[in-house]
């Protein structure tokens, strides 16, 4: 049981702080003269985040079988795609990106610029601990050690689900710290939709290669455009002038 929970906790754990570490590290000491965040915040947002990960997934583990049902079940292993999309599509996607909304809209939180980086953590902590339990309990009812294809398709799952949590916070940070979080939490509750619509293929086959590539790729294409525009465009003026000259790019006339 032991080992069971340590393999879980590195296919959660290992790619939500590598997702932490690589969308938090330009812009901390020595990269930056001082860093633009508190690491005391971000340890703090993503221990909130493993809370908020371990709540949903005790409310949700039990609605998975109103659309999806093992063959031993009373069910009979049925799948049904409307309550598919109800339940893990929409509701789902809903309170994950809701619970995001509701930390991030704190009064030491929001309307700061360093909001967005907040998002990150708790988006991080939510996935890891999400992607542990989820790893554990398929392994433990398994009952049998999985197969290697089954631990790499995790694995990249993991990663999937790290960068698309990451992201989202990311865009519930920022809208946040504008101080209109509407239009950030419907970006980011239809990306998590999206997303976890790809997860059809596996439901309907019980085949998870079906589904993993797909929502890697998406998870990447979002990642990269938080990464390279949401995370950026976050920060102060003069903040985005003194990165653009240490990197000895020429400043755009907005950061001037």
């Amino acid at each position: 049981m032991d080992i069971l929970l340590f393999v879980a906790g590195l296919i959660g754990f290992g790619p939500a702080i590598a997702v932490l570490y690589f969308l938090l590290r330009d812009y901390d000491y020595p990269r930056m003269e001082k860093a633009l965040f508190s690491d005391t915040k971000v340890f703090g947002l993503v221990a909130a985040g493993m809370i908020v990960g371990t709540v949903l997934f005790i409310i949700e583990g039990p609605l998975y079988q109103s659309f999806h049902a093992a063959p031993t079940d009373e069910h009979g292993g049925a799948f049904d795609p409307g309550m598919f999309f109800i339940l893990y599509v929409v509701l789902f996607s809903l309170v994950e990106e809701g619970g995001k909304l509701m930390i991030l809209l704190f009064p030491w939180l929001r309307k700061k610029f360093d909001c967005v980086f907040y998002g990150v953590a708790l988006g991080c902590g939510l996935s890891a601990v999400a992607v542990l339990e989820a790893a554990f309990v398929a392994i433990g009812q398994s009952g049998v050690v999985p197969a290697a294809d089954w631990f790499i398709a995790i694995c990249l799952y993991s990663v999937a689900f790290a960068m698309l949590h990451a992201s989202t916070g990311a865009i519930i940070g920022d809208a946040s710290q504008r101080g209109d979080p509407w239009p950030g939490f419907f970006r980011a509750f239809t990306m998590r939709a999206v997303v976890a619509a790809l997860m059809l293929p596996y439901y309907y086959t019980e085949n998870i290669w079906l589904s993993v590539p797909l929502m890697l790729v998406v998870s990447f294409l979002i990642f990269r455009h938080v990464r390279g525009k949401v995370i950026p465009e976050a920060l102060p003026d003069e903040v985005r002038a003194e990165m653009r000259k240490k990197r000895g790019q020429r400043p755009k006339s907005a950061d001037i």
